[in-house]
């Protein structure tokens, strides 16, 4: 591969990082909102969150980028913990957020119910509805 397609692919993908990680913060806030405003059916999809995983690609091009250019060597020494540390807290996030979330809906009075839409999921997590009535 090429040093012009691999940057460019690089460049693609943590483009692409920004709405997924996004997205997550979105989903997050909206869920929050809906708490707080007491919606009758709240849908949540406990898989989102590992969307906050896309940001390790800008930590590991910052890496790259101070490591190319021999910039910042205290933080270049400690770039490979940095990314490991990001990593496992973004994993951190994408469990504990549903976990909490979960018990502040279940707090707030809602009862969880499997989402009917769902049929097939090949991803990690439950795709849930949260409604103040009992399940159908």
């Amino acid at each position: 591969m090429s040093k012009a397609t691999a940057l460019f692919l690089i460049g693609l993908f943590n483009i692409l990082a920004i709405p997924a990680v996004g997205y997550a913060s979105y989903k997050l806030f909206e869920t929050l909102q809906a708490i707080e405003s007491m919606d009758e059916k709240i849908h949540h999809d406990t898989a989102t969150y590992y969307y906050f995983l896309g940001s390790i690609l800008w930590v590991i091009t910052f890496a790259g980028v101070i490591e190319y250019f021999k910039i910042l060597k205290p933080i270049a020494r400690v770039s490979g913990g940095v990314i490991v540390v990001w990593f496992i807290a973004g994993l951190a996030m994408a469990n504990i957020i549903p976990y909490w979330l979960n018990h502040a809906l279940t707090d707030a009075g809602y009862i969880a119910c499997h989402d009917p839409r769902e049929v097939h999921r090949t991803g990690r997590g439950e795709s849930l509805i949260y409604q103040k009535t009992p399940c159908p």
